[in-house]
């Protein structure tokens, strides 16, 4: 949801705040090791967790080519609710769903440049996540957007 937008001649200027909602339901699984070692029963696992993120952000619209907007932005990840059935059993292992850890607030920072032809707008940026030196991450974000009127 769009909190605040604002133009100043070439500047532009958008606040915004979302909520996220992330769930993570996981049967149980065993691991199985060399021949010698029992096999390992993993409990089932499920993760509910809402965010609240809040977002800054300042581009220039250039005078020579008015579609590319150049634009940095920053933000804050607040944890509203988290709910975890169980520790998890090897928290390095948790890469392709940080969520399930992420029972801290964050920031981000990104930058990147926008391009808009009538009403479709293509993004490009690059952005840097932490949250509270539990998880972060570098991440290249590619949006499209078209607009109907």
């Amino acid at each position: 949801m769009g909190l605040y937008t604002k133009t100043w001649n070439r500047w532009l200027m958008n606040a915004n705040a979302r909520i996220l909602y992330t769930t993570v339901d996981s049967g149980a699984y065993s691991f199985f090791f060399q021949t010698n070692f029992p096999t390992q029963t993993i409990e089932p696992l499920s993760n509910k967790s809402w965010f609240l993120m809040e977002n800054v952000e300042f581009g220039y619209t250039l005078e020579k080519y008015p579609s590319w907007i150049p634009f940095i932005n920053a933000g804050l990840v607040q944890v509203l609710s988290f709910k975890n059935s169980r520790p998890l059993v090897n928290i390095a292992i948790n890469g392709i769903s940080p969520q399930l850890n992420l029972d801290k607030n964050g920031v981000h920072f990104g930058g990147g440049l926008a391009y808009t032809y009538k009403d479709l707008t293509v993004r490009l940026e690059e952005q840097y996540y932490n949250a509270g030196r539990i998880f972060s991450s570098y991440q290249t974000l590619l949006g499209i957007k078209y607009a109907v009127v």
